[in-house]
């Protein structure tokens, strides 16, 4: 069974709890609130670093979502570049069910 991310992120962010932005995505797997983190393909190496090596330490999964920080902004409904999601609550999505090779940290 393959879980469209695209169909399932759409899902989370009307029913679950979403945070979107490199800042409130760091706050939020400081803090533990954090379930999956999807950073954009096209991320500056140095804060998708950051962030995979934060994720990494406090064992939170860092998905690579294949487009760019436009895409996914567009994905989210935004009208700009979103360049790291954190879902801390899926709500009714099975976003946290995604597989696939496009997995930084698993």
């Amino acid at each position: 069974m393959t879980i469209d991310i695209e169909k399932e992120l759409k899902v989370a962010f009307k029913t679950g709890k979403v945070v979107y932005g490199y800042k409130s995505s760091i706050k939020s797997i400081i803090y533990g609130r954090a379930k999956l983190v999807i950073v954009a393909e096209n991320m500056p190496k140095i804060m998708k670093d950051h962030i995979i090596q934060l994720s990494k330490s406090l064992n939170v999964r860092v998905y690579i979502f294949p487009g760019s920080s436009l895409s996914l902004g567009g994905l989210c409904s935004k009208p700009f570049f979103i360049s790291s999601i954190v879902v801390e609550d899926p709500g009714e999505s099975e976003i946290l069910q995604i597989h696939g090779n496009n997995y930084a940290y698993h």
